[in-house]
């Protein structure tokens, strides 16, 4: 089986679809999840087929959007999950954290037409504390794969939420409408964190992303 990845790997390299900047070191997987990005759809369903292939899931993996190896996403995961036994336990400490600490980013929603072709990855919206429903996603996604947790970004109506595996089951969460509301007549956000949204979203999916 690895020779087999190895080649399909070498064979999309040489097509020029994966960037041949990629070290043949470490897991292979590790090396092909990372070219996941947001603007190339086509790349993402081939590093997730040879993903699939090594009989790994690509929710458990870093891609660009979602760096979930990166070091402060992994030493606050750790944090928040470190007294939580079960996997529902830790996703809950995650899942709140995110809500209860990310501001929703009304001034770039209000005034941003351009927002949707640059979304922050989750350690920007780590850093900035700031995100519309996307960035919330990612940073939720990214703390879940961090410890172990499979957890995807999907979509529908023009909001961004996860769904996360537990027990077996992908469970829906919606970070942001947790995390409060626009209020319409101030244009801005009233923070009140709402922990049903740890099970539900109030909207219909489309689709999920491949990174």
């Amino acid at each position: 089986m690895r020779k087999v990845i190895l080649l399909l790997f070498l064979i999309v390299t040489a097509l020029g679809v994966l960037p041949t900047t990629i070290q043949l070191m470490g897991p292979l997987t590790s090396k092909i999840s990372v070219v996941r990005t947001d603007i190339n759809p086509y790349r993402n369903a081939f590093a997730n087929t040879l993903i699939e292939l090594a009989e790994k899931s690509p929710y458990l993996l870093p891609s660009q959007p979602i760096p979930s190896d990166d070091r402060e996403i992994v030493e606050l995961a750790k944090r928040l999950t470190a007294d939580k036994i079960s996997t529902l336990e830790q996703s809950k400490a995650l899942f709140t954290w995110v809500a209860q600490n990310v501001t929703y980013d009304v001034d770039t929603f209000a005034n941003d037409k351009y927002f949707y072709l640059d979304h922050p990855d989750a350690v920007e919206v780590l850093h900035s504390k700031l995100a519309m429903c996307m960035g919330y996603s990612r940073l939720n996604a990214a703390l879940h794969r961090a410890v172990g947790i499979e957890a995807k970004v999907v979509f529908g109506e023009g909001h961004a939420w996860n769904e996360i595996m537990i027990n077996g089951h992908w469970q829906t969460q919606d970070p942001t409408y947790a995390a409060g509301f626009i209020d319409e007549a101030s244009q801005s956000f009233i923070t009140a964190f709402t922990p049903l949204y740890f099970s539900k979203t109030d909207l219909k999916k489309e689709g999920e992303y491949e990174w």
